[in-house]
């Protein structure tokens, strides 16, 4: 669940903060494609750290130029992802599924798995 490949889930990310994974691509890279399906900010769930209170930093790549990137950004630990992720089950995340058929539907209002 990186969101490092373009979104084509039509109203279901519109408008909703997207949950997804780190690793995979660039921050700036998974802004963008949630950004472009419409997506009003990203929550990107670090790695499982051995030392989870250590601090972490986000850095961004390269985009192509012209590429603009204007919604909000935050990363947050395993820990606190996985909580954000038990949550929203227990109180309704959507039963959505991507074009390829992953589960859309552990969300903060909509997660992104590739």
């Amino acid at each position: 669940s990186h969101a490092c490949t373009s979104l084509n889930m039509s109203g279901v990310i519109e408008n909703n903060v997207v949950l997804v994974d780190r690793g995979g691509c660039y921050f700036s890279d998974k802004l963008f494609n949630v950004q472009q399906a419409g997506g009003a900010a990203v929550i990107i769930v670090d790695y499982n750290h051995p030392k989870p209170t250590d601090p972490f930093v986000m850095t961004t790549g390269q985009l192509d130029v012209g590429t603009i990137v204007n919604i909000p950004g935050v990363m947050v630990t395993h820990a606190e992802g996985q909580m954000m992720r038990a949550l929203l089950e227990r109180h309704g995340g959507n039963q959505t599924r991507d074009g390829d058929g992953n589960d859309t539907s552990r969300v903060v209002v909509h997660i992104y798995s590739e």
